[in-house]
Parts: C-alpha cells; structure tokens; sequence
C-alpha cells in the first residue's frame, strides 16, 4: 500500500487537496497522513517501513522530506522508494534532484511504472545519538542563521521569505572557528559558513554547490572562510548563479566522511530543519541509499 505523508499547511494549505488528487489519479491502495506536529513525519514513515509500505509520497517542502527520509532510514537500509510533490517554500529538495515540476499527474505516473532511481543520503549524527539523515544539504554557520531567521518571515514573505533573511543574517552572524577533518584531511580557521553537500541548492533556490551530483558516492563540502560582513554581503549574489568558486575564502572539497569541530552550541541546518547541537558533527555518504521516483540514475 501507498503511504501519503502531508504537510497540511504547505503550500498555503493546499497540500491536502493536491495529495487527494493524487491518490485519485493513482487508482490504487494508499493511506493519507496528516502530520499534526514537527518530526511526526519521521514517525509515520518509520511505522510504514516497518509495515511493509510499497512507497512513500511526501507532499510538503524541504523539511517534510528530510523527515520522512530520516523515518526510512531509522529501520536500517530501506527498500520503500520515495516520492515527492514539491510544495514546500523552499523546495530545495526537489530543485537538487530535477523535481521541481512535479505535480500530482506526474507523481501518480511515475509511482505507475515504478521505476525509481537511486540517490545517496548523508547521515548526520544527531542529539542524544540519534542519527538524522539528509537527502540535500545540511550546514553550520551562517546559512543555519538564516535558516533560523527565515522561519518567522515565511507567512510574511513566502518564497521571499529566505532572500530577506540572507539580507538581514549577513549584517549580523559573524564568524566562527572550527576545525573541519574531511577524510583525514584538516581545515583550521575562522569560518563564515560549512554546507556539508549531496545536492546542489538550498536557502530558497541559492547554488551553493553547483558541481554536487546527488548519485556520486561523495559529499561536496563547501567552505567559506575568513570573509568581512561586507564581503559576505557581496558573496550572496554570486551563489545564486553558482558562481562564488572565484571569490577568495570559497573552496570546495569531496569526500566521503566529514567531522566538523567547534566550542559551544549551534544550529545545525539539515534539510531545513534545524537541530541545536555542540561539539563535534560527524556525516557520512549513505551512497544509493533511497529510491526517489523521477531521479534518472
């Protein structure tokens, strides 16, 4: 049986109805899941697992899916693929992986034919030992600033809401130091930001790695270091066209292990979700670990 798990109030709450309407073109068996709390998606989709679910449909944004991903993952190497109708604010998720303009038409055939692709997850250590998992980009510093700020602004804004964050959090974060060992590899310094990579853009459309390939086996680290709060405020420009690689401080690496060490508590972005963490963060590459209807590889 099919799983439908939505978020009611993505999409300006018109996930339910754009769910329903898939369930209605699919013609087949599915349950239709509301969530009602933060991380009950994680809950529902770990019980679908576990009961056998032939695939799972995520309707909602960015955090949803990471939810649901986490859910999945958290009864060990899963074989239940996933499927997702973008409706989220952000919709990084789906921009990374070429989903952006799937719709209840295009989920309900592809769910048809069955034919899933394959993409790597990163795990991510989470509070209290419990591991989270990432299907997109998880991150510290400055980008988990803006995370944080954009969530008061997205009922103001909508899709905007995370442009006016970047413009605000670029004025006010300030840097950090962190000791960064990517496969054996150590980056000491004075960090702006760390996104730890699988796909390609976050914060609402920004290209932060524009070389990351979802299906490599690797994870694309990028690190900006050592740049003035006016210079951050220039970079931003530059990483929505994917084009910050020539700015001085900006350096990418791909590995398959990342730990990144630092004093104190800080958010910690995964997928849009954030998670108040201190010490040291450890991910790894899961590759080929999720089945995601629409991806080609």
């Amino acid at each position: 049986m099919y799983r439908f798990i939505v978020n009611p109030v993505a999409g300006k709450g018109e996930a339910p109805a754009i769910a329903r309407r898939a369930l209605e073109l699919l013609g087949r068996p599915a349950e239709l899941h509301l969530t009602k709390s933060a991380a009950e998606a994680t809950d529902i989709a770990r019980a679908a697992a576990e009961s056998g679910a032939e695939a799972i449909v995520a309707v909602g944004g960015d955090g949803t899916v990471q939810e649901i991903i986490t859910g999945l993952m958290g009864v060990g190497t899963t074989s239940v693929p996933l499927a997702i109708i973008p409706t989220g604010s952000g919709n990084d998720f789906a921009k990374s992986m070429g989903l952006t303009k799937q719709t209840p038409e295009t989920c309900a055939a592809l769910l048809k034919e069955n034919k899933p692709g394959k993409i790597d997850l990163i795990e991510a250590e989470g509070g209290g030992g419990r591991g989270v998992y990432c299907g997109n980009i998880a991150s510290v510093g400055l980008d988990a600033d803006i995370v944080r700020y954009a969530g008061g602004l997205k009922e103001k804004y909508g899709k905007f809401a995370y442009i006016a964050a970047t413009l605000h959090c670029a004025r006010t974060s300030d840097m950090f130091a962190m000791k960064v060992t990517a496969d054996g590899n150590v980056i000491e310094g004075n960090f702006n930001l760390t996104a730890v990579c699988n796909g390609s853009y976050y914060g609402g459309g920004y290209k932060i790695a524009p070389k990351s390939d979802p299906s490599d086996g690797l994870i694309t680290l990028c690190l900006i270091q050592g740049l003035s709060k006016l210079k951050v405020a220039a970079l931003f420009p530059t990483v929505l066209i994917g084009r910050h690689k020539f700015i001085k401080g900006v350096s990418f690496l791909n590995c398959k292990e990342v730990t990144l060490e630092y004093s104190g508590v800080k958010d910690v972005n995964v997928d849009g979700n954030l998670f108040e963490l201190g010490g040291a963060r450890h991910f790894r590459i899961r590759a080929g670990a999720l089945g995601l209807f629409g991806h080609k590889k």
